[in-house]
């Protein structure tokens, strides 16, 4: 899109035609929309020699430029940050399509923005400048929020990486809105090239993968303690779906198809959360036994009892490891186990990431999960001949 002033001879390269706002470049018979933006003449290339074309495309240009007449009459004069966070964090609140654990962990990151950066609520959106986002990452990263634990003496100093990654995002939506409301021109810390020195270089948590005999003696420990069942039940559950906790806190009966061996994992973390993946023979065996005493004891509707008996694995997890002697591993590293047996298995990893609910194809899986055990990488070094 290009832009001319009035008297600066620009309307001499350009004719009229028969439509308003339709005129064609001289030097090449090529069409081009015109029109006023703010006392501004902008002209931009309609890529069309074809008189019928241009008109067509005519109306969608038109109608781009009301839609920024009308954000331009709208634009407030004045409005600084503060009114953008409270704006922001009005939109976490009432975002129905977020968990509850996404809306802390958005709070989260804009109370460290606050926190870190106290002098951009004052700042005008317009006014922001690329250096002054750089110099506050850079502080981020190595001075934190600078707080002090209950009990510690000193404040922490630094933040990890998804920490920063989170701040930053939080700032890069918050100057969305700013963009929205006609505070700034556009998104300079989305678009801006040297904003790719901002994001903190993310290195992925490798917890401890226990082996089919430790996850075994789990399992007999939980097994032989007072009211265990529920957690042993609930611990096979993970291992062998692969569900993140709040997945399988939502498995109900009726995303159980025994017929078709399908299991509905109904997630919502990422696009590819929300997955149907194949129920392993265990996984079978697991559940019809329980799916038919639920059927007899229940008079309601089946379909809608939950299938995990308890909301959390941790504190019995932990409890277990300490009295077996065994590296401390959660939920979570219980879905790495699923993830990693599936790969020791052969199944491909594209496979793998598609039953975890991965959106990427494979990436963060290879990134994050793919560090098989110790005594498998050793079995299969085995099978090497130079």
């Amino acid at each position: 899109m290009r832009k001319g002033k009035g008297g600066d001879g620009k309307d001499r390269l350009f004719v009229k035609s028969k439509i308003p706002n339709l005129v064609k470049y001289v030097a090449t018979g090529r069409y081009y929309a015109r029109a006023k933006l703010g006392g501004t003449q902008v002209y931009e290339s309609l890529k069309t020699f074809d008189y019928e074309v241009a008109e067509l495309r005519l109306a969608k240009f038109m109608d781009q430029m009301r839609k920024r007449r009308a954000k331009r009459v709208k634009r407030p004069k004045t409005g600084t940050f503060k009114e953008l966070f409270d704006d922001y964090e009005r939109r976490i609140e009432v975002d129905n399509d977020l968990a509850e654990s996404s809306k802390k962990a958005k709070r989260y990151a804009l109370k460290r923005l606050k926190a870190t950066w106290p002098e951009l609520a004052n700042v005008r959106p317009s006014r922001l400048s690329v250096d002054a986002v750089v110099q506050w990452a850079k502080k981020l990263k190595s001075e934190g929020t600078n707080f002090t634990p209950p009990g510690a003496k000193i404040g922490r100093k630094g933040n990890s990486s998804s920490t920063v990654n989170k701040t930053i995002q939080a700032l890069t939506r918050i100057m969305d809105l700013a963009v929205a409301k006609g505070l700034a021109a556009d998104n300079i810390v989305r678009q801006n090239v040297k904003t790719e020195k901002l994001r903190a270089k993310d290195s992925a948590k490798i917890g401890y993968i226990p082996s089919k005999e430790e996850f075994g003696k789990i399992l007999n420990y939980f097994s032989s303690s007072s009211g265990g069942s529920p957690f042993v039940f609930g611990a096979k559950i993970i291992a062998y779906t692969g569900c993140r906790i709040e997945e399988a806190r939502k498995l109900r009966w009726k995303h159980v198809d025994f017929d078709s061996g399908m299991l509905h994992i109904p997630g919502r973390k990422t696009d590819a959360a929300d997955r149907k993946i194949p129920m392993a023979n265990q996984l079978v065996k697991l559940l019809m036994p329980e799916f038919q005493k639920v059927e007899k004891i229940c008079k309601l509707d089946t379909r809608e009892v939950k299938i995990m008996p308890v909301s959390t694995l941790n504190k019995r997890l932990k409890a277990a490891c300490e009295a077996l002697g065994i590296e401390y591993f959660t939920n979570h590293d219980i879905r790495d186990y699923y993830a990693t047996t599936a790969l020791e298995a052969g199944i491909p990893v594209h496979t793998v990431a598609a039953w975890l609910g991965h959106v990427d194809g494979g990436a963060l899986l290879l990134k994050r999960y793919a560090h098989l055990r110790d005594q498998h990488s050793a079995e299969q070094a085995k099978k090497l001949n130079f």
